[in-house]
């Protein structure tokens, strides 16, 4: 028909065009409803979690041990930080003595208003006295109130 002259070439681009507006609603709708029903199988998939019986048992608050008295000192046995032992000496040398020293044993562990804080990479950190003990021993009996 273009041969002929009955249409234009402008003519032929503007009717694919057009043709190409009226699908791309319908494109759209159709990539929509995909999203659609992933969505709708990822919430069944949540929905079941969701509704899962838990198997945690609740400890009534009667039966909860008392946290300590005082503060625990603990004893160190193989340690290792992920700093060299030169670096994680100088920065001690250059701490105040009122800074808070804190050394993070376990992941879960929160602890508020610490100075620094090192990540323990291997080793363990065992309980091994009261601070009151440690405290006479590096004071020497000498302890300021």
């Amino acid at each position: 028909m273009i041969f002929v002259g009955e249409f234009t070439v402008g003519l032929l681009v503007s009717f694919f065009l057009y043709v190409n507006h009226f699908y791309n609603p319908l494109r759209q709708l159709a990539v929509l409803w995909a999203s659609f029903q992933s969505a709708m199988a990822s919430w069944d998939r949540v929905h079941e979690i969701l509704v899962m019986e838990s198997d945690l048992k609740q400890i009534p608050a009667s039966e909860k041990v008392p946290a300590p008295s005082s503060n625990i000192v603990l004893e160190f046995k193989q340690v290792h930080f992920g700093y060299s032992e030169q670096l994680l000496e100088s920065i001690l040398k250059t701490l105040p003595v009122s800074t808070t020293r804190v050394i993070i044993a376990h992941r879960l562990n929160t602890i508020k208003n610490a100075d620094e804080i090192f990540f323990v990479n291997a080793g363990k950190v065992i309980p091994a006295g009261r601070v009151e003990h440690a405290v006479e021993l590096l004071l020497g009996g000498k302890r300021e109130s």
